[in-house]
């Protein structure tokens, strides 16, 4: 089994979509991290926890992203026998992200497919 260690973002949506085993990370500047600690209302950083409500996605943030930690995120990851349950349970939030009427099932739903083709759309071209 695969793994991947992502910046939290879309990207991290996108590995999920793709049933690929994420672990999401985001160093920031220290204020920038005690203005979200003290402001945020949300207790993840990673979009399909954020949309579950808990974490199904291991995020290493702030204080959290260093090698070691990431490295040991990875490692249970890859041990773990639950990981498959965990992708398993972001199916619901990841069809909620997709296009409601899929115009060709082979394509796999990628952000840069749907950008791509917002901007041929707006400037008149057909897809």
């Amino acid at each position: 089994m695969d793994a991947a260690i992502a910046v939290s973002g879309t990207v991290v949506v996108e590995l999920a979509a793709m049933q690929i085993p994420t672990v999401a990370t985001y160093k920031a500047r220290w204020i920038d991290t005690f203005i979200y600690r003290v402001l945020a209302k949300v207790p993840f950083a990673s979009i399909p926890n954020i949309m579950a409500d808990q974490q199904l996605i291991p995020e290493r943030l702030a204080d959290q992203c260093n090698p070691t930690a990431i490295a040991t995120a990875v490692s249970h990851l890859l041990e773990s026998k639950s990981t498959k349950t965990h992708l398993e349970e972001l199916r619901p939030f990841i069809r909620s992200l997709l296009p409601s009427s899929a115009e060709n099932p082979d394509v796999i739903f990628r952000p840069s497919y749907m950008a791509a083709k917002s901007i041929l759309k707006s400037i008149n071209i057909q897809v």
